[in-house]
């Protein structure tokens, strides 16, 4: 029986624990073996089993001083690593073992604690009577079998180190923590021990990846608030008027022209038709020839001055022909200047009412000339959907500066208190308005939003680290080779990173870390191990020293 689950659920695998006929084996985890103790306790085990016995290496842990008291006639202990060097907790495994052998701490440290220490510790060479007299303690309770020797047919194991190089910001994050202060003092001679630690920590969280050390920030700028401008109250009572409003609303529905003026304005656009056209192309005169300006010699003028003065009279007269040729040129676009398409005279014939916002008017808007352009000549042009769509691939790439400040609209404070139909629209009209020019606008907002906040790039997750870099080209080899993967690191961060680092790089894969529950650890392993379609499987070393088999894999990866 497997025993885990909520305590409702462990609860009712309890029912009939104490019957003869009940399961032969229980399975369960460290965790809930010490969380459920009270119910082992009261049970007589025949066999405990520990696999991964390095969890109890500790005999001054709650662990251990649970699982010691379990009313048991035999224990057997698994572990894969070697015997622990430490010689206090190699005797908390056989007193976990054999408690009335292995009684007293004190005197098997008096045996080999001193002497064995030396040796480990490099002080003193190694005693083979110590050595032999440990060995014929621990014969009996221990088995060593390498894994090799008990499966005949595994195949052999290679092991490849791949050297990678810091890029350019793990080199610039690793130099610029190395040069503070803070840390040239805790490096001195003398330092405390726990200064030291945290440095090399931080280094090896520029090793592994920059984002664990100084993530990326989103760029935003500093938000300002609105100002407050003033306005005379003659100015906003002016713009009270109707024939002052209706005079600029016509003027904004209709594009500037410049026609024969210097500067563009309404009034040229509408006046310029064909008669006017007519009329202009009647001032453009034919080109006159330019009179050339003709120097006489003097024979009692030296020839280096007359030389000098020739040189002058042609310079000046290349002045006077450019001048001329440039006012001329200007005065044929003036006089030939194209006809405006849709004149006065034009626009008075094709007047149409033309609701553009497709709503149900109100009265006051009815009443007013909104738009004074047909519909077909409204579809001629590009819609802002269109413009849009067009540029979204320009502005994915260059829009990219944000700048450092930013501010809302200014308030406009005319002096006068705020009433209901003061401004002369109402707020339905408001409201039909602010929609469709909120529909319009709708297409930049993405462009918009790229000038008021910038994210990192997602492939710089790959290209800030070296071992990523290095990694990436790895894995797309094996998975052109038809093989299966793990990666095992030691920071469970790293987890994060791998997972954008493997998504976006469009590989398969499955996560497991310490936090992974016992019932949901299994299916991962068993949809590993049986479907060929997942490539990988990211697992920190942590999760990996609780027990797992994943035999279908046959590639290896450490990060370090």
């Amino acid at each position: 029986m497997c025993y885990y689950g909520n305590a409702k659920r462990r609860k009712e695998l309890r029912t009939g624990w104490t019957k003869a006929n009940w399961y032969h084996v229980v399975i369960t985890s460290y965790q809930l073996a010490v969380q459920d103790a009270f119910a082992f306790k009261r049970k007589k085990w025949y066999y405990l089993i520990l696999d991964e016995a390095q969890n109890i290496k500790n005999f001054q842990s709650q662990r251990w001083q649970t699982l010691i008291n379990f009313n048991t006639q035999r224990r057997l202990l698994l572990t894969g690593t070697p015997l622990q060097n430490n010689l206090m907790e190699l005797w908390s495994l056989l007193h976990f073992l054999m408690p009335y052998i292995f009684k007293s701490r004190k005197e098997f440290s008096y045996w080999f604690s001193n002497p064995m220490n030396n040796i480990i510790e490099g002080t003193a060479n190694q005693n083979a009577d110590v050595i032999k007299r440990l060995h014929g303690i621990i014969r009996p309770f221990v088995l060593r079998r390498l894994k090799k020797e008990v499966e005949t047919q595994m195949p052999g194991k290679y092991e490849h180190i791949v050297k990678c190089q810091l890029s350019r910001r793990q080199m610039t994050l690793y130099e610029e923590f190395l040069s503070r202060s803070s840390t040239r003092q805790a490096l001195k001679k003398g330092g405390n021990f726990m200064g030291m630690m945290n440095v090399l920590m931080q280094l090896r969280k520029v090793c592994n990846h920059p984002d664990l050390f100084e993530p990326r920030s989103v760029v935003t700028p500093f938000v300002l608030p609105s100002i407050s401008i003033t306005i005379p109250r003659c100015i906003s009572e002016i713009q009270q008027e109707d024939d002052f409003v209706e005079s600029i609303s016509a003027s904004l529905a209709k594009p500037l022209w410049c026609g024969s003026s210097s500067k563009p304005s309404v009034e040229a656009a509408l006046r310029h038709d064909q008669t006017e056209s007519n009329g202009l192309s009647s001032f453009c005169a034919a080109r006159k020839p330019r009179e050339r300006i003709e120097f006489k010699d003097d024979e009692n003028c030296p020839t280096e001055l007359q030389s000098l003065i020739e040189n002058i009279y042609k310079a000046r007269e290349e002045e006077q022909v450019s001048r001329t040729d440039f006012q001329n040129v200007i005065n044929r676009r003036r006089c030939k200047a194209s006809v405006f398409p849709y004149s006065s005279q034009l626009l008075t014939m094709l007047e149409v009412e033309c609701n553009v916002f497709g709503r149900v008017e109100p009265a006051e808007v009815r009443n007013k000339r909104v738009v004074e352009t047909p519909a077909k000549l409204l579809e001629l042009r590009k819609s802002e959907i269109d413009r849009a769509s067009d540029m979204e691939q320009t502005i994915e790439k260059f829009v990219f500066r944000v700048p450092p400040a930013g501010g809302r609209s200014p308030n406009f404070d005319n002096g006068m208190p705020e009433t209901e139909g003061q401004s002369g629209i109402s707020k339905d009209v408001e409201r039909m308005l602010l929609e469709p020019v909120e529909e319009i606008l709708e297409p930049y907002r993405k462009a918009r939003a790229r000038l008021s906040s910038f994210f990192p790039d997602k492939k710089l997750v790959q290209y800030d680290a070296g071992k990523l870099q290095a990694l990436s080209s790895l894995l797309r080899k094996l998975k052109d080779g038809g093989h299966k993967c793990l990666i095992f690191t030691q920071m469970g961060k790293v987890l994060d990173v791998l997972e954008a680092f493997l998504s976006m790089n469009g590989h398969t894969y499955l996560r497991l870390d310490g936090s992974t529950g016992i019932d949901k650890r299994q299916r991962l392993m068993d949809r590993f191990n049986n479907d060929a379609k997942v490539f990988c499987f990211i697992l920190s070393t942590r999760s990996g020293g609780t027990g797992i088999n994943l035999t279908g894999a046959d590639t290896v990866i450490f990060l370090r």
